[in-house]
């Protein structure tokens, strides 16, 4: 596989895109605001193991554009290997990532799985908040010292807040995105969407 070649065309679609989309950070940065006001409050994840992340509660699908800015982030931190496809591979495997879709339809399944970025523990994320889906970002914990599954929650409203102020520029590269790169999906888990990104963007 040539890392060198997919981050090229990693990099350059990211730049061909830019002009018609807010940066990364700044899309995703009401949400980033919430996180840190939580925070503030003692409201974090440092006394948890992150069920959040494991199979126990995360289906995370992100959006081609999410796909592929974590992608980007991912080659700028020069973790595009092949110790990362095998990470996304066998992510795939143990939790039959790629059977995400009924067979001889459209009809997609959203599947439970332990995100191939967690790092078992406390702030086990080692994915930069710029980067992160929107849908990481919005779950938090309600409360102090949280402990346990079931004191966090999503912050929908403000994920919609967010989805409506920048709707039309992230629908228009999405659209630009699938067509440009052949992807067939609106919504993927993340290691088939970074699967996905990196083979498309291989052949190019």
């Amino acid at each position: 596989m040539n890392f060198e070649k997919i981050s090229a065309n990693t990099l350059n679609l990211l730049t061909k895109v830019k002009n018609n989309l807010e940066n990364s950070r700044n899309r995703r940065q009401i949400l980033i605001d919430s996180m840190a006001k939580k925070e503030n409050k003692g409201m974090d994840c440092k006394s948890c193991i992150g069920h959040c992340c494991t199979f126990e509660h995360n289906s995370m699908m992100p959006t081609a554009i999410e796909a592929l800015e974590l992608l980007g982030y991912l080659v700028k931190e020069k973790r595009l290997d092949q110790e990362l496809i095998n990470s996304l591979n066998n992510n795939k495997n143990s939790y039959r990532l790629d059977k995400d879709y009924v067979h001889g339809t459209n009809k997609q399944i959203r599947k439970f799985y332990t995100c191939p970025f967690f790092n078992s523990g406390s702030l086990g994320c080692s994915i930069s908040r710029g980067a992160k889906p929107y849908g990481c970002l919005a779950f938090n914990p309600n409360e102090a010292l949280v402990k346990k599954p079931g004191h966090c929650s999503s912050q929908k409203r403000l994920l919609e807040k967010r989805d409506q102020l920048f709707f039309e520029q992230e629908e228009q590269v999405n659209n630009y995105l699938t067509k440009e790169l052949g992807i067939f999906w609106q919504k993927r888990n993340i290691s088939m969407a970074l699967l996905d990104l990196i083979n498309l963007l291989g052949k190019n």
